[in-house]
């Protein structure tokens, strides 16, 4: 499908866990496993957003050396605002949001909600994700019509078109990292994963 990408939501300046998109776990980054698990999605459009204040500058560098498209704007803690101008930017009708903060996403969710997004009408589609995502196990995504998206920052009259929520059934972990305690508990877990072994 023509304009379709992925919005990879990063920053440095979280309060519970500063920098922590360049944390290791293993030999790379929290932004680089994240990159890596999207592209064994086989999604090639990638772009990295952040804000535009002075602590975010070194993650532009990141997303050259990572191969990435970038978007730096002035919406430090609006991220529907950062989502919308960076698919804007980049003419995207279709995104995938994904998290930073999740290291370990899981390459087939995001292959089949892909598919399942693919093959659904252009008047069915405004947000597609798992049922289990608000639950933050940390290995989902979300797709959103740009469209959509607008909408909701403008406060207009709410899509007509329901949100769809798939079953995955996911009993794994949970994979995301907010704090510390999280980064410990993850790279403990790694060390005995198969991305470690690969």
């Amino acid at each position: 499908m023509y304009r379709f990408g992925a919005i990879i939501q990063a920053r440095m300046g979280s309060t519970r866990l500063p920098g922590k998109v360049l944390k290791k776990i293993g030999d790379k980054t929290i932004l680089e496993h994240v990159v890596t698990r999207v592209r064994e999605a086989g999604i090639q459009r990638i772009i990295i957003a952040t804000s535009h204040r002075h602590i975010d500058e070194k993650l532009k560098e990141w997303a050259m050396a990572l191969g990435c498209y970038f978007y730096a704007g002035c919406h430090e803690d609006n991220v529907l605002g950062r989502t919308i101008d960076a698919a804007e930017k980049y003419n995207l009708k279709h995104i995938m949001r994904v998290c930073a903060d999740n290291p370990f996403l899981e390459w087939r969710y995001m292959t089949y909600l892909w598919k399942v997004w693919s093959e659904l009408d252009d008047s069915e589609r405004s947000y597609l994700t798992y049922s289990q995502f608000k639950k933050g196990c940390g290995v989902f995504t979300e797709i959103y019509n740009v469209a959509y998206l607008y909408s909701m920052r403008e406060h207009l009259k709410p899509s007509s078109v329901p949100p769809i929520y798939l079953e995955s059934h996911y009993k794994g972990p949970c994979l995301s990292i907010d704090t510390q305690e999280d980064l410990k508990r993850v790279r403990k877990w790694y060390e005995n994963s198969k991305y470690n072994h690969k």
